[in-house]
C-alpha cells in the first residue's frame, strides 16, 4: 500500500511523540534552571550558592529519570523495529538459498517496514511463478530440441531421398517430353477422326429427322385407317342387326304361312264335305258342288303355295343364319383388325417418340463431338505445352536436386544446433532445480 507524505509525517510524529515530550520537559527544566540562575545572580553570594545547592540534586535526579525513560523507550522502539527486520533478513536468506515456497505473512504492519515485507513477498511470488514457468518451458524446450534433432536427421535423410527422386524425375520428364510429342501426333489423328464423326453424326441426324417425319405420316395414316375400320365395323354391326331383323321377320312369315296352310287344309276339308253334301242333294246341289270343287282346288293351290313359301322361308332363314354367322365373324375380324391397327398406331407413336429421342440424342452426340473436337485441339496445344514444360521441368529438377543437397547440409547444421540447444536446456534445468516451489 502506497502512503503519501502527510501520512508518513504523521506516523513519524506519533512514533517519536514520547521522545518529543521528554525533550520538551528537559528543555523546560533547563529553561527553569536558567531562569533561576538569572534570578540568583541578583542575590547575595551565600544565598545564591544555597539556592543552587538546593536545585542541583533535583535537576540531576530529573535528568537521570528522563535519561532512563528515554533509554527504555529507545530499547522498546529498537526492539519493535529490529524484529521485523530480522524476519525479513531470514526471508531473504531463504530466497537466496532457492526456497520459494509460499509462507504466511510474518509482518502485518502497514508502515514502511510492512511495505518492504510485502514487496519481498511479492518478489517471492513472482520468482516462484517465473521458476515454475522456466521449469515447465525447460522441459518443453528439451523435448522440442530432441524432436527437432530427430526431425532434422529425418529431414536430411528425406532430402537425400528427394534429391535422388528428383534426379529420377528429371530423367522421367525427358522421357515424358518425347511421349508428349508422340501423343500430340495421336491427338491430331483423333481430331481428324472426330471431324469425320461430326460429319457422319450430322448425316445420321438428318436421316433420323426424315425417318421421324415419315413415321409421323405413317402414324397419321394408321389413325385414318382405324377411323375407316371403325366405320366399317359400325356398318357391319348395322348389317348384322338388319339381318337379324329379317330373320325375325322370316320367322313371323313362316308362322303366317303355317297358319295359311292350316286354313287351306281346313278349307279343303270343308270343300270336300260341301261336295259330298251337294252330291246328296242331286240336281239341286250341282251348282254348289261346282263351287265346292273350285274352293277345294283353290285351297289345294293355296296349300301348295304356302308350302313353297315355307320352303323358301326356310332356305332364307338358313341363309340369313349363315349371313348372321358370317357377319358376326366379320365383325369379330373387324374388331381384331381394329385392335391390331390400334396396336400398330401405338407402335408407330412409340417409334416416332423413339426417333425424336434418338434425334435429340444424336444432336447431343454431335454437339459433344464438336466439343470433343475443340477439346482435342486444346489437348494437342496442351500436350505441346506439356512437352515444353517437361523440358523446363527437367532443367529445374536438376537445380532442385542441387538445392536439396544444400538443404540436407543445412539440416545437419540444424541437428547440431538442436543438440547444443538440448544441452543448454539440460544445464538450465540443472540450474533451476535448486529452487523449491
Amino acid at each position: 500500500m502506497e502512503l503519501d507524505m502527510t501520512t508518513l509525517r504523521t506516523r513519524f510524529l506519533l512514533t517519536f511523540l514520547p521522545v518529543q515530550i521528554i525533550t520538551a520537559v528537559v528543555l523546560s527544566a533547563i529553561g527553569y534552571y536558567l531562569s533561576r540562575q538569572s534570578l540568583l545572580a541578583n542575590l547575595p553570594e551565600e544565598k545564591a550558592l544555597a539556592a543552587i545547592g538546593s536545585l542541583t540534586p533535583a535537576l540531576v535526579g530529573a535528568s537521570f529519570v528522563l535519561l532512563v525513560l528515554v533509554a527504555i523507550y529507545i530499547m522498546v522502539m529498537s526492539g519493535r523495529l529490529a524484529e521485523p527486520i530480522k524476519l525479513m533478513r531470514d526471508e531473504c536468506l531463504l530466497l537466496s538459498q532457492g526456497d520459494l515456497r509460499q509462507r504466511p505473512d510474518l509482518v502485518t504492519s502497514e508502515d514502511e517496514i510492512g511495505q518492504l515485507a510485502q514487496c519481498i513477498n511479492d518478489m517471492r511470488t513472482s520468482l516462484r511463478a517465473l521458476v515454475a514457468q522456466v521449469l515447465s518451458q525447460d522441459e518443453q524446450v528439451a523435448a522440442s530440441s530432441e524432436e527437432l534433432t530427430a526431425s532434422a536427421h529425418q529431414s536430411a535423410e528425406a532430402a537425400n531421398q528427394v534429391a535422388g527422386s528428383i534426379t529420377e524425375i528429371a530423367q522421367g520428364t525427358e522421357k515424358q517430353a518425347g511421349s508428349a510429342e508422340y501423343i500430340a501426333m495421336i491427338a491430331d489423328a483423333i481430331m481428324q477422326s472426330t471431324k469425320e464423326v461430326v460429319t457422319a453424326a450430322g448425316d445420321v441426324a438428318h436421316i433420323a429427322q426424315n425417318t421421324s417425319t415419315e413415321a409421323e405420316q405413317g402414324r397419321q395414316a394408321v389413325e385414318q385407317t382405324v377411323e375407316q375400320i371403325n366405320r366399317i365395323g359400325e356398318g357391319s354391326d348395322a348389317v348384322q342387326q338388319a339381318i337379324e331383323e329379317l330373320s325375325n321377320g322370316s320367322r313371323e312369315i313362316g308362322e303366317i304361312v303355317t297358319l295359311i296352310s292350316s286354313i287351306a287344309g281346313q278349307t279343303n276339308l270343308l270343300a270336300l264335305n260341301a261336295a259330298i253334301e251337294a252330291a246328296r242333294a242331286g240336281e239341286h246341289g250341282r251348282g254348289f258342288a261346282v263351287v265346292a270343287e273350285e274352293v277345294r282346288k283353290l285351297a289345294e293351290g293355296s296349300n301348295q303355295a304356302a308350302q313353297q313359301i315355307g320352303t323358301l322361308i326356310t332356305k332364307n332363314q338358313v341363309n340369313m343364319e349363315q349371313a348372321v354367322t358370317a357377319t358376326q365373324a366379320g365383325a369379330e375380324g373387324i374388331r381384331a383388325g381394329i385392335r391390331m391397327v390400334n396396336a400398330t398406331g401405338e407402335a408407330f407413336g412409340k417409334i416416332v417418340d423413339s426417333i425424336v429421342v434418338l434425334s435429340e440424342q444424336i444432336d447431343g452426340i454431335a454437339q459433344s463431338i464438336d466439343h470433343m473436337a475443340a477439346g482435342s485441339e486444346e489437348m494437342a496445344t496442351g500436350i505441346q505445352d506439356v512437352a515444353k514444360v517437361s523440358t523446363a521441368t527437367s532443367s529445374e529438377a536438376q537445380n532442385v536436386s542441387a538445392a536439396t543437397e544444400e538443404q540436407s547440409a543445412s539440416m545437419e547444421e540444424i541437428a547440431s544446433a538442436s543438440q547444443s540447444l538440448a544441452q543448454l536446456a539440460g544445464e538450465l534445468q540443472a540450474a533451476v532445480a535448486k529452487f523449491r516451489i
